[in-house]
């Protein structure tokens, strides 16, 4: 279904244009992305070839399992470029990403703070599978999308994305990386967030913020 490994950026547009409008956006904003996300999501079913299992993309399972990676995604490549997170915040991030999946139709089961993130994906650990669309997506985010010279710089991001990947799943990946590969790659990733720190606060971050204040200044909006 769709075109991610062709156009994979296209779909990663989409993917990020949905987490802007949950993240920073007012209801209407957030309603209107997911609404979207449910229209793109219904054709989307089937069998899978390797387990013969049928799936669908709105399936609760399968909208739980997209969310809690993401969520940790978000959260352990913040931490791991960024900085660290005292606990409370990590828990009240993970909480208040709880709230928009409802409007994707995830209503069951969410995970709400880190602990109960990190068991769910524990407990789901067992059911992963390296399928050929793994398969693909592995090349497509370990490979770089440049031409040679400018391949190394290309890499980065992928490269900077496995840091973040426990050993566990580098091996379900068949990923030859090493402590070397680690250290080297983090200290880029680290390098990458400073450069682009330099260009001040991202223009959808200070619209975040107007948004914000006129919702505090404007209580009927604020409770909408």
């Amino acid at each position: 279904h769709g075109k991610f490994l062709s156009d994979p950026w296209t779909r990663l547009y989409r993917t990020l244009e949905y987490l802007l409008a949950t993240v920073y956006g007012d209801r209407a904003t957030a309603e209107q992305a997911a609404d979207r996300v449910r229209q793109a999501h219904s054709p989307v079913h089937g069998v899978e070839p390797v387990t013969g299992k049928a799936y669908s993309a709105n399936h609760q399972d399968l909208l739980r399992y997209v969310h809690a990676t993401g969520v940790d995604s978000y959260l352990t490549a913040y931490e791991t470029y960024i900085r660290r997170l005292d606990p409370a915040d990590a828990d009240r991030y993970v909480a208040e990403r709880a709230g928009p999946v409802a409007l994707v139709g995830l209503v069951d089961d969410v995970p709400d703070s880190v602990g109960s993130l990190r068991a769910y994906l524990a407990a789901i650990e067992s059911e992963l599978l390296l399928t050929p669309p793994t398969i693909g997506v592995r090349e497509l985010v370990t490979r770089s999308p440049l031409p040679p010279p400018l391949s190394f710089a290309g890499g980065i991001p992928g490269a900077a994305a496995v840091v973040t990947l426990p050993t566990r799943y580098r091996d379900l990946f068949r990923l030859n990386w090493t402590d070397r590969h680690d250290r080297f790659a983090g200290e880029l990733g680290r390098l990458f967030c400073r450069i682009a720190a330099l260009g001040g606060e991202p223009p959808y971050a200070r619209a975040a913020r107007r948004s914000a204040r006129k919702r505090a200044e404007t209580p009927d909006i604020a409770a909408a």
